[in-house]
C-alpha cells in the first residue's frame, strides 16, 4: 500500500527534466564623465576683482564665463590675459591652479598680502 502511494509521486521513467540553461547578460552602464572646465582670469569687472564675480572670468575659447571656478574638476588659469590681481572672497575646491609668481590671488581680508 505504501508503494502504491509513493509511486503516485514518482516521475515516469524515461522522461528527464530539461536542465535550465543559464545565459549571463552584460548590461551597459551610462557614461559618467566629469569634464573639467578651464577658467581664465581676466579681471574685466570695473567694480571689483572678486573671484566669485563671473564677469572676471573667461572660458578657454575666449567667451565670457557664466560662472566662476568652484568645483573640484575646475581649473583656474592666470596667464597674460590677467590684467589685475584676483581677490579671493569665497572658499573653493578646484582641481588645478595655474599661474606664475608673484601670486595673482589676494586674500579678501588683506588686499595687500598674496596667498601662499
Amino acid at each position: 500500500m505504501l508503494r502504491k502511494l509513493l509511486s503516485a509521486f514518482r516521475k515516469p521513467a524515461g522522461r528527464k527534466k530539461e536542465a535550465r540553461r543559464f545565459r549571463p547578460r552584460v548590461e551597459g552602464l551610462e557614461q559618467r564623465d566629469c569634464p573639467s572646465t578651464s577658467y581664465y582670469w581676466v579681471g574685466n569687472s570695473g567694480l571689483n576683482r572678486l573671484w566669485s564675480n563671473s564677469v572676471n572670468w573667461q572660458y578657454a575659447d575666449g567667451t565670457q564665463a557664466t560662472d566662476y571656478p568652484r568645483s573640484r574638476s575646475d581649473i583656474a588659469i592666470f596667464d597674460s590675459r590677467a590684467t589685475t590681481y584676483c581677490q579671493a572672497d569665497t572658499s573653493v575646491e578646484i582641481d588645478e591652479l595655474h599661474g606664475s609668481p608673484p601670486s595673482p590671488i589676494r586674500s579678501a581680508s588683506s588686499a595687500t598680502s598674496p596667498l601662499k
